[in-house]
């Protein structure tokens, strides 16, 4: 990873440095890296000069692209979704620090499971001690509750939006 990355003079291939081979993209005329499990094919939307905290240009740029296309090893796929673990994705920790995906476990599949746990035995999400204490500290106040706090159902408008996702009994109520 480091080495598609040196600081090489500029028409210098990073491919070539760093021994990867190239492949063809379907709909960008860029090539990808053959030996990846995965790629995406991305067409720039919007470049960002990045500033400092007093508004003074870095030097750095952010640049966010749609993906148009990808592709995924066949070998990856398990009940239709791609697997991470399986693949031994790479995830970069900052700085020259890599880390090599052995499980993966999505935070957001985990909550969507436990809260349709949750659901199912109440009938509507309800926050858990962990929130209840947090959201106490935060407000500075010991009435909430799991009844007080829970979340308002869709098009329920009788609750206000608190900090963190948490709703707040409307004014008066507590």
């Amino acid at each position: 990873m480091s080495e598609t990355s040196a600081p090489l003079p500029r028409g210098e291939s990073e491919f070539i440095h760093s021994g990867l081979t190239t492949a063809s993209c379907r709909l960008v005329s860029a090539p990808r890296v053959a030996e990846s499990h995965a790629a995406l094919e991305c067409k720039v939307v919007e470049i960002v000069a990045l500033k400092d905290r007093r508004g003074e240009p870095m030097g750095n740029y952010l640049v966010l692209g749609e993906v148009v296309a990808f592709h995924i090893d066949d070998r990856f796929i398990h009940d239709g979704v791609f697997d991470a673990a399986a693949a031994r994705s790479l995830a970069r920790c900052g700085y020259q620090d890599y880390a090599v995906s052995t499980s993966f476990t999505p935070w957001r599949a985990r909550r969507a499971a436990v809260a349709a746990n949750s659901r199912e035995r109440s009938g509507r999400w309800r926050p858990g001690a962990r929130q209840i204490r947090s959201a106490r500290r935060r407000c500075g106040r010991s009435s909430i509750s799991p009844s007080s706090a829970t979340t308002p159902a869709p098009g329920d408008a009788s609750t206000r939006r608190g900090s963190r996702g948490l709703a707040r009994p409307p004014p008066g109520s507590a």
